[in-house]
């Protein structure tokens, strides 16, 4: 179940955020969030809250606000008050958590790599300065390398470069993260370039899905799914025949 607090009980535990546990916080976002999708409250109410959020340090409270904030980026990619609560939120996080550290948490190391990945997509100033890490892909963490090969995707669009890297690694998790990234690539003709990679058999098949969900997740690859959909529909369903995802 949902719950739609009245004004004064919502405004009186927002006043008092620090009293509450990490979960009692996530469950306020999760609710107010799911109530936003409902058309029960305003998207200038929604936003209004999170920035009460925005030195929120607890990971959990953060992956929800970010996962939050990009599904409603994907959603209304053009809507500049999404876009600007988005980045900003994205921005301050970032500065917080700083560069890794020796011994941190393997939580904040995830969510250093989370947070860069969404905020690559939606600001192209981040992803240009990140996409100069590229040329040491391999030798950076693990948990940067998925935003990083993204930032190269969105701020250079260069297919042929992604696909040099992805041919060279012999790392499989490696693969799957640069194979991502390309569906985020901008151009028609860079997908179709993916396509004709996964046509070839260049690319394994149980990866072959990761490359359709961030294409279609891509407001730019949109079109390009719409026109594929009827191929890779049938294609996932050979590959996963008597499978739960076919």
């Amino acid at each position: 179940y949902r719950v739609v607090y009245d004004e004064v009980t919502l405004k009186e535990m927002l006043s008092r955020l620090e009293e509450l546990t990490n979960l009692d916080r996530w469950g306020i976002l999760n609710d107010l969030y799911a109530l936003l999708l409902s058309g029960r409250v305003e998207l200038s109410d929604y936003l209004s809250v999170l920035k009460l959020f925005r030195n929120e340090s607890d990971p959990i409270v953060i992956e929800e606000i970010s996962g939050q904030l990009s599904s409603l980026h994907l959603i209304s990619p053009v809507n500049p008050k999404i876009t600007g609560e988005a980045v900003d939120f994205f921005r301050v996080q970032l500065d917080r958590l700083g560069e890794k550290q020796e011994g941190e948490s393997e939580n904040v190391s995830i969510l250093r790599g989370t947070l860069s990945h969404d905020l690559s997509i939606l600001d192209d100033k981040f992803a240009t300065e990140l996409s100069v890490r590229f040329d040491s892909f391999s030798r950076e963490d693990p948990d940067m390398r998925t935003a990083i090969a993204i930032a190269f995707a969105v701020s250079k669009g260069d297919f042929e470069r992604l696909k040099e890297e992805f041919m060279a690694s012999e790392n499989d998790e490696d693969r799957t993260k640069l194979l991502s990234a390309m569906g985020w690539l901008r151009s028609n003709d860079s997908l179709g370039k993916v396509l004709e990679l996964i046509k070839e058999g260049k690319v394994k098949k149980q990866d072959i899905l990761r490359f359709y969900v961030s294409a279609s997740a891509n407001p730019d690859g949109r079109a390009f799914m719409v026109n594929t959909l009827e191929f890779a529909v049938k294609q996932l369903q050979e590959i996963f025949v008597g499978n739960r995802t076919a």
